[in-house]
């Protein structure tokens, strides 16, 4: 919409809607829909025992980084959040019964193949598997 961009794919599915069948909100699905009950992403990797966010850049410091030219970084740490989201997701479908235990852990082998195939352009993402 800002660049003046037209978009009428977006009518074939409810997008701007957050309660359908074909989305998810983690956050809100794990906190109840509670406002107040929301854990954050790294809180939810560690629950989980999963790595969660590397050291270094914060959400809260993405403004920052953007300012003073560390794109790089701010892409980097998006990744990260990515690929977290995704493992965060796979185990909650996994709860769900929505994939069984041979479909989580082949999902998990195959991001594993592509974090290890991407480790000499990605190495931030290895110390997430």
């Amino acid at each position: 919409m800002v660049h003046g961009v037209s978009a009428p794919g977006l009518a074939a599915r409810p997008y701007f809607h957050r309660y359908t069948e074909d989305a998810v909100d983690l956050c809100d699905v794990l906190s109840s829909f509670s406002s107040q009950a929301k854990a954050t992403l790294h809180e939810l990797c560690r629950v989980m025992g999963l790595p969660g966010k590397p050291d270094g850049i914060t959400g809260a410091e993405v403004e920052r980084y953007y300012r003073d030219g560390h794109i790089r970084q701010i892409a980097e740490y998006c990744e990260s959040d990515v690929l977290n989201t995704y493992r965060v997701w796979l185990r909650h479908e996994l709860f769900r019964g929505r994939l069984s235990d041979a479909e989580f852990k082949a999902s998990e082998a195959n991001l594993a193949e592509f974090v290890k195939a991407r480790g000499n352009t990605k190495p931030h993402l290895a110390c997430l598997m």
